[in-house]
């Protein structure tokens, strides 16, 4: 009988009906939840306790880098942690004072910066380096300061391009640049602006902001070998500034500042898209967002900010915003106040807070809807019933057979009809 009704349900249903059963079916959505998988923090110190640890960088399968200061008030350490080894303190000179951490590439290799000091008759003299880790045994390469400058700064590295910028701290602008076997090239001819960073990097493809001043004016662009695309800012908004580019070169997400008579504006977390920019908005009682990575199905995070020193990691998704917070058990125990990176799985590297108020660096990894979920909208209802009728009788490897004997029937039914809601 069951059947047979299937059979005439697939005469009937209109053709929009069944247009919008397909879409429903191959279309992606915000993960339903999350599960916090791992609370990375530095070595213990004694008085102190642990140190801030915030995790800047994610690979496909989990790894993730990124800075602690060492005994809660000393230096910076650059780390690496995964499953299998971890946490790593990265090496550094012995002659340095510090370093960081600020990506990794799927070859392992890690881009971040190295921090120095020296006491002279003037006093205390500190400058930082940007750097390169081969492998997380092997002391860091320094890729060097232009002789007009007094530091530079690694941001992000795809197969062994590191983007950053350097500067003259004593008289001027920042410069983006793109360093590759043993040649750092300043953006700044090609982007025609005194002032400049790069942020992340993509097969060949620089993101970052660029412009006269810092903040005040500019905005965001792509950079692909020495042609440069400005990306526009949205209406009423100014200086836009470029934080991640999909891995597909597509997506470009970042930030920009509202003009609302403030000195700096209320920020809003931007996606542009070919010819077009999208505002994504902020969570409700936050004042600010900013989008920091986003993936080839334009899966964008980043955190929302404000009033005071509140601030979330959100998530954004087909016009939704959420708080991660709400997608995490409460008894997790963390709290997540910003998201740093995502990798093609869904899983964030984000920062957070413990129940002993630590700062931690925390691994979420997506878990999927409910048994019968098919159209993935995190709940079982009519389209999802549908969808399954739509499939009856033999399946091989369809979502339907919820009951996995390559056949879509009673019990399939049964099983959607458990978990409805």
């Amino acid at each position: 009988m069951l059947t047979l009704f299937a059979r005439h349900l697939g005469s009937v249903i209109p053709t929009t009906l069944a247009i919008l059963l397909v879409t429903a079916a191959g279309h992606a959505q915000i993960p339903c939840a999350y599960e916090v998988t791992a609370v990375i923090q530095g070595p213990w110190c004694p008085i102190f306790g642990f140190p801030p640890t915030f995790g800047r960088g994610i690979t496909e399968d989990g790894a993730v880098v990124g800075s602690y200061n060492s005994c809660v008030i000393g230096p910076s350490e650059a780390f690496y942690w995964s499953e299998s080894t971890g946490f790593v303190t990265l090496d550094r000179p012995p002659d340095s004072v510090g370093a960081a951490a600020a990506d990794i590439d799927e070859n392992g290799t890690i881009a971040g910066t190295l921090t120095y000091q020296e006491f002279g008759p003037n006093g205390k003299n500190e400058w930082n380096v940007a750097a390169m880790w081969e492998t997380l045994d092997a002391q860091p390469i320094e890729l060097g300061i232009p002789p007009k400058g007094t530091d530079s700064f690694g941001a992000a590295i795809d197969q062994g391009q590191v983007v950053g910028y350097w500067a003259n701290f004593n008289t001027g602008p920042l410069h983006g640049f793109v360093y590759e076997g043993g040649v750092m090239t300043d953006l700044g001819p090609d982007l025609g602006t005194p002032s400049s960073r790069a942020n992340d990097i993509k097969k060949g493809k620089v993101v970052g902001w660029m412009g006269k001043g810092f903040l005040q004016d500019g905005q965001a662009y792509i950079w692909d070998s020495g042609q440069v695309i400005p990306l526009a800012n949205p209406r009423d908004m100014f200086s836009g500034r470029a934080h991640g580019i999909s891995p597909n070169g597509r997506w470009v997400v970042g930030a920009a500042q509202l003009d609302d008579g403030t000195m700096f504006g209320s920020t809003r977390a931007l996606l542009w898209i070919t010819g077009e920019v999208i505002e994504l908005g902020t969570l409700p009682g936050f004042l600010r967002s900013g989008a920091s990575d986003v993936t080839d199905t334009e899966m964008i995070i980043g955190s929302a900010w404000g009033p005071g020193a509140a601030s979330a990691g959100i998530i954004w998704y087909n016009g939704l915003l959420l708080d991660l917070n709400s997608l995490i058990p409460p008894e997790s125990a963390v709290e997540v106040t910003a998201a740093a990176a995502i990798n093609s799985a869904g899983q964030i590297t984000a920062l957070g807070h413990n129940t002993s108020g630590d700062v931690v660096a925390l691994v979420l990894t997506a878990v999927g809807g409910p048994v019968g979920d098919l159209d993935g909208d995190c709940q079982v209802g009519i389209l999802d019933l549908l969808s399954l009728l739509s499939e009856w009788g033999p399946c091989n490897g369809c979502p339907a057979d919820l009951d996995g004997y390559g056949h879509v029937g009673i019990i399939d039914l049964l099983i959607l009809l458990a978990n409805w809601g």
